[in-house]
Parts: structure tokens; C-alpha cells; sequence
């Protein structure tokens, strides 16, 4: 599969991956489902593979074995915690097997507790030889800024629609009409496009129409079961919910909306709470 969009971005670092002068630590930073962890791991397959080849599966992991790189996500707890950061460490001073690089990806880093963030910034003060390390973040609000200013940050924009429905005609086999409906939605986010066509996005979309438009009752039993799924994203559902909420025009209370998926980009809130609250402003 091909990258889609940040040309530019990706020949700055095969530039400097060919004239071996890469920074051993970037940030990659913009909105959610842009391409970022796809570039990243594209890079690591070019380091061991010379390859820009997509290699991101639907989850947005690797969907082929990387000796010399490591992805770190938020857990259950939707944190990165220091215990975490400690074997990214010990990975990182282990020699490389086939890369010229032993390079760790942070997936969500605004999710480093503050101890998993200082023992990141003395990795990255005082890195082992050949590290790499790339951050990855929506926004850079809760990377303390001394942690910053270790990484070189490169800004991610949204992909212009044209080339998503173009990428989702080529590379992901859809017609025309379907591509062209789905990247008009996708509000200039390739991985949200791709996402719209998925069963876990449509089971989303049809809970959120129930959580929106359905009865008291039926709400109520809705969120029991939501907040049981084991893989819940809070964020992802009210996206949904917003999206729905702008179609159909039958909510009020925009400003909680809004204030609350903000939040959700940015702390680990309790859905069953915000959701109970959510539903007594509709």
C-alpha cells in the first residue's frame, strides 16, 4: 500500500536516512488519522526493508515483523506508564539486527504519565547508540515542554479529499461512489475514512443513532453495554455521536459535546460517567 499525503515529510527523512543524518528523536504531531503512525512505520521498514511501503494494518499496527522497532500504545488504563518506557530503554541499547537504527514509535504519547515523561526525556538526553525514537501526539498540551524540546516536531495536516477518494480507489479497491462518499466525510482523515467502511465503525454509528435518538429507556440500557465492551474508545463514540448530532440537528447542548470530546483527547475520563451526564442535556 502507498502513503497517502506529507510527500514532503516523507523525502525529508528518506533524504536524510540516505545521507545517514537522521535525528535520533522526532514528534510527530496533528489531528488523529492523518497518517502519522503510518509514515513512522513506513520509515522503519525503509530503514530494514528499503521499502515506503504502508505496512499499518487496520489497527494501525504493523502488519509485518520489524526486528529493530518497537510500538508502545496506551494499556487498559489508557496510560503509558514508566515500567513501559524502562523496556523501551533496554530495547533501545540492544544493537540492530538489520536496520542501521533500534527505533521505538510512541503511539498517543500524551498518554506518558509524568514519570513515564521524565524517563523518556533522559532517554532522549542521553540516548544508547543507534536510537531512534518517535513520538507521536494530537496535540502538545500535555508533553511538558522540556520533554518537547528534545524531539525535532514535524506537523501532520489533514490529507485534501481528492486524494483520499484517489487512495481508496487504487490502493483499497472501492469504486468510485463508495470512495467519493467516504471521503467526504472523513474530514481530510485518510484512517477515518478507511474507518467508516469497517463493521466496528458501522456498530459504532448504530450506537450512537441509539444513544442520540433512542428512548430513555433503551439509552440507559445502551451504556451498560458500552462501557463493558472491552475495547471501548470513549473518543471514537462520540465522534460518532457529533457526526449524527449534525445530521439529524436534534441536540442542544453542543457546548458539553464539544467541551467533552476535547477532553477525551486529552484525559482518561470515565465514560459511564460523562456519558450518563451527556444524556440528561438531550
Amino acid at each position: 500500500m502507498n502513503i497517502i499525503g506529507h510527500d514532503l515529510h516523507r523525502a525529508q527523512l528518506a533524504n536524510l536516512v540516505d545521507k545517514q543524518s537522521l535525528n535520533h528523536a522526532y514528534l510527530f504531531w496533528g489531528p488523529a488519522h492523518v497518517g502519522k503512525r503510518a509514515l513512522a512505520l513506513a520509515l522503519a521498514n525503509y530503514l530494514e526493508n528499503k521499502s515506503w511501503e504502508d505496512i499499518s494494518d487496520a489497527e494501525g499496527l504493523p502488519n509485518k515483523v520489524l526486528v529493530d522497532c518497537s510500538v508502545l500504545t496506551p494499556g487498559i488504563s489508557q496510560t503509558i506508564g514508566i515500567e513501559a518506557i524502562r523496556q523501551a530503554q533496554e530495547f533501545l541499547r540492544q544493537k540492530p539486527n538489520r536496520s542501521a537504527y533500534r527505533m521505538v514509535i510512541v503511539d498517543n504519547s500524551e498518554a506518558l504519565t509524568h514519570e513515564a515523561q521524565d524517563a523518556m526525556l533522559k532517554i532522549a538526553e542521553n540516548p544508547p547508540e543507534s536510537t531512534l525514537i518517535i513520538l507521536m501526539s494530537q496535540s502538545l498540551e500535555l508533553l511538558k515542554p522540556t520533554l518537547i524540546s528534545r524531539f525535532q516536531a514535524l506537523y501532520f495536516g489533514g490529507v485534501p479529499t481528492p486524494l483520499i477518494v484517489d487512495w481508496l480507489i487504487k490502493d483499497r479497491g472501492l469504486s468510485k461512489e463508495s470512495a467519493t462518499k467516504l471521503a467526504a466525510r472523513s474530514f481530510n482523515q485518510p484512517g477515518r475514512a478507511l474507518n467508516l467502511d469497517s463493521e466496528k465503525f458501522k456498530k459504532r454509528e448504530s450506537d450512537a443513532r441509539k444513544f442520540l435518538l433512542g428512548s430513555r429507556i433503551n439509552r440507559k440500557t445502551l451504556l451498560k453495554e458500552l462501557v463493558r465492551e472491552e475495547n471501548f474508545n470513549f473518543a471514537d463514540f462520540l465522534d460518532s455521536v457529533i457526526e449524527i448530532a449534525l445530521v439529524e440537528k436534534k441536540f442542544t447542548g453542543w457546548h458539553e459535546l464539544l467541551a467533552l470530546r476535547e477532553q477525551a483527547t486529552f484525559f482518561n475520563l470515565n465514560p459511564r460517567i460523562q456519558l450518563e451526564y451527556l444524556a440528561t442535556q438531550l
